[in-house]
């Protein structure tokens, strides 16, 4: 798949694909024609760094442990050694947890008060 297909399919810019690709966290193959070449796992790739973007990881954040983005999460951490990549990711990951643990109580706070609006409202 080409990169403007990519792009359309993934909710993202040809650019924005571009740019991933010139800071490390995209890579994707090309064609014979030097086209690049979007597969499976490159778009799997982009929906996980939109989905993180969105959640507040910067792609700084995403760039410190690129290569963790693949793989699947283990049951445990503790039967491997945390390397100071590793290190960074997991501290990274706690601030944006954090963070996001605050804006859901936001949210929820003001759904709550939005509903004791409509609820005061009747019925339009």
């Amino acid at each position: 798949m080409r990169i403007a297909e990519a792009a359309r399919a993934t909710g993202t810019t040809p650019r924005a694909l571009r740019w991933y690709e010139e800071h490390g966290l995209l890579d994707p193959s090309r064609t014979a024609a030097g086209y690049r070449d979007y597969g499976e796992p490159e778009l799997r790739r982009i929906t996980t760094i939109t989905i993180l973007q969105a959640t507040g990881f910067t792609l700084g954040d995403l760039a410190a442990f690129t290569e963790l983005l693949d793989r699947p999460v283990p049951e445990t951490l503790t039967d491997r050694p945390v390397t100071p990549r590793c290190a960074t990711a997991i501290a990274v990951t706690r601030a944006r947890l954090a963070t996001l643990d605050r804006h859901l109580a936001d949210v929820a706070a003001l759904r709550d008060r939005l509903a004791g609006l409509l609820d005061g409202a009747g019925t339009v």
